[in-house]
């Protein structure tokens, strides 16, 4: 069979094969509307369906020869009231470098949406072989937070070989599982790696500081994208600005702000989804958790970013002071950790651990790079 192309016009349906009704859907909506390569959200709407599994499919054909085609199963598991079942992973991961780069590891929560305790497991593959996935721990008990990394190594050409390299992590527990699906976008040109974002409040207290986020390329050149965001339980919460549909054009800054009103205290997650106007298949997914806290200790508004400016040739920037406060009650134990997307040393914290109160000098040199706080 001959395979579909980059370019190619594609068609898909969907079609729900047990009892439930239209409880699945797709976005865009297809009827030849969409060429490859594209992301598209599959979208899950259970209602008032009772406790039990349903199935459906997403079939994928070629627009001119529909006997290129590709079906796509689909589970959906209700599950009953007091089971054991992951609460809400992230829809998707995406990893981004230049040819030759490196990419960033990702961290996610692994949280148990019953009662019970929820043992789990965790398998990593990949659609082309080669072991450039994987997750540590590969197993445990929820609540828990792995790290998910790339070894460009195993990536084709060891990591020079321009395309998107598509994966999955199978999570598993007694009576579930649930899939992430994982993309890696190598080229010469590609959206600077944007990875997951967190924020915490008190339970009936202000919202969390808003985070920045800059969208921009590797190579500082300009694109048209769109962005919106999904949650996926808590109502509209998290939301962006600006927004729409090829509003907005890279190198451009972006708004983070949670509105959890009065949600009951507990954890919700969110994806923020940004898909290029004219090569939609070179998106980025943004995984966004929300905490809300009854009690206990949470880092009180720290900075939701922190910019530095170096004149070209220059060497390093004027340090920024960090206030490490505890929103909550208790005694709050901090450590602090760097990453930067080029893998370089530039950035630093001092000191790297401590209890709140306390303040943090922050220097840098060169790039873009994340600061990760744990307390």
């Amino acid at each position: 069979m001959e395979p579909v192309k980059a370019g190619d016009v594609l068609t898909y349906t969907i079609a729900s094969t047990n009892s439930g009704g239209a409880w699945l859907s797709v976005s865009p909506a297809g009827a030849g509307c969409c060429f490859t390569p594209l992301a598209v959200q599959v979208i899950v709407t259970a209602g008032n369906l009772a406790a039990g599994t349903y199935t459906g499919q997403v079939v994928i054909a070629n627009f001119s020869n529909g006997t290129i085609n590709m079906t796509i199963p689909v589970t959906l598991t209700v599950a009953a009231s007091g089971a054991t079942f992951f609460d809400d992973l992230p829809g998707k991961l995406s990893y981004s470098f230049k040819t030759g780069g490196v990419t960033v590891p990702q961290s996610i929560q692994i949280r148990n949406a019953g009662s019970g305790t929820l043992n789990w497991t965790v398998t990593a593959s990949t659609g082309i072989g080669g072991s450039w996935l994987s997750a540590s721990p590969t197993s445990g008990t929820a609540p828990s937070n792995i790290t998910i990394s790339i070894n460009k190594a195993n990536l084709p050409g060891g990591g020079a070989t321009v395309g998107t390299f598509v994966g999955q992590l199978l999570f598993q527990t007694s009576g579930d599982s649930v899939t992430i699906p994982v993309a890696v976008h190598v080229g010469p040109t590609v959206i600077e790696q944007i990875n997951p974002l967190n924020f915490t409040m008190p339970f009936a207290g202000a919202n969390a500081l808003a985070q920045v986020i800059n969208v921009t390329m590797n190579d500082n050149s300009t694109i048209r994208y769109s962005t919106s965001v999904a949650t996926a339980k808590g109502g509209a919460w998290l939301s962006i600005s600006p927004t729409g549909g090829g509003c907005c054009f890279t190198p451009l800054a972006e708004v983070v702000s949670v509105n959890a009103g009065s949600l009951a205290a507990g954890a919700y997650t969110g994806e923020i989804i940004f898909t290029e106007f004219t090569n939609p298949g070179r998106s980025m997914v943004v995984p966004v958790t929300l905490t809300v806290l009854s009690s206990g200790t949470f880092f009180a508004d720290l900075p939701g970013q922190l910019s530095f400016s170096i004149k070209t040739n220059g060497t390093t920037a004027t340090s920024q002071t960090v206030q490490v406060a505890n929103g909550g009650s208790g005694t709050l134990n901090w450590t602090l950790a760097t990453s930067t997307a080029d893998g370089g040393t530039w950035l630093s914290g001092t000191p790297t651990s401590g209890a709140a109160p306390s303040a943090v000098s922050v220097a840098a040199c060169l790039s873009s790079s994340a600061i990760v706080f744990d307390g």
